[in-house]
């Protein structure tokens, strides 16, 4: 995804693009936190921790 925003300019980041509506950094910010809760849940999963 961050090879997507190379060559954009300060502004076109930011705002949104159909068709899903989501300016780029948006996406990229809610697949990286996403990836994050994967890879924490999957650590607790596997050490026997419970945790949200």
């Amino acid at each position: 995804m961050p090879d997507k925003l190379v060559g954009l300019s300060e502004h076109e980041p930011r705002v949104g693009q159909p068709p899903s509506g989501w300016a780029q950094l948006e996406l990229l910010h809610h697949l990286t936190h996403g990836e994050r809760r994967r890879l924490r849940r999957g650590r607790e999963s596997a050490d026997g921790s419970v945790g949200a």
